[in-house]
């Protein structure tokens, strides 16, 4: 069904474009419901309410970054047998944003939950560098185990997670 527009809530020239062919024939309307169906639609009335709009949410700088942060991987790349397998595991942040995300990437195939920043259920923290001020504090903290990037290259390598 189309209209030419609505005015004072009702429909200006509805029209039915097209027939459905899909319904069986019990249940096929007769011209004369349609017809029954067609006066109540231009005597009903819509509602003088406009729909709300939804406010569009300001996107800030933050939020890129934070989208960003975790490369996507190919689901059929990941591996399921591997002991990272559903462990949490932060990469942090240190001079070279592109092995950080390749070391991303490389732990996701692996099947870790990888997180751009530090959390309380995180199992491993990976360090592109032991000069920045969230390793250093990762390590005088000891709650969690801290390896270097090395690591996850060795692990790409050979193909297999290694022993850290």
């Amino acid at each position: 069904m189309t209209a030419a527009g609505v005015r004072d809530g009702h429909f200006i020239d509805p029209v039915m474009k097209r027939i459905r062919y899909d319904k069986d024939v019990e249940e096929v309307d007769t011209l004369r419901t349609f017809q029954d169906y067609e006066a109540s639609l231009q005597k009903s009335k819509l509602s003088d309410k406009s729909p709300a709009k939804e406010k569009p949410r300001k996107v800030t700088k933050r939020m890129l970054v934070e989208a960003s942060a975790v490369p996507e991987v190919d689901s059929k790349q990941i591996r399921k047998d591997s002991p990272l397998t559903g462990r949490t595991v932060c990469v942090l942040y240190g001079t070279d944003e592109r092995l950080r995300k390749r070391l991303m990437e490389i732990l996701k195939k692996y099947g870790a939950k990888v997180v751009a920043n530090p959390t309380a259920d995180m199992s491993l923290v990976v360090a592109t560098t032991d000069k920045h001020p969230k390793t250093r504090a990762q390590v005088q903290a000891g709650e969690v185990t801290v390896l270097k990037s090395n690591w996850v290259l060795r692990c790409e390598e050979e193909g297999r997670v290694v022993k850290w």
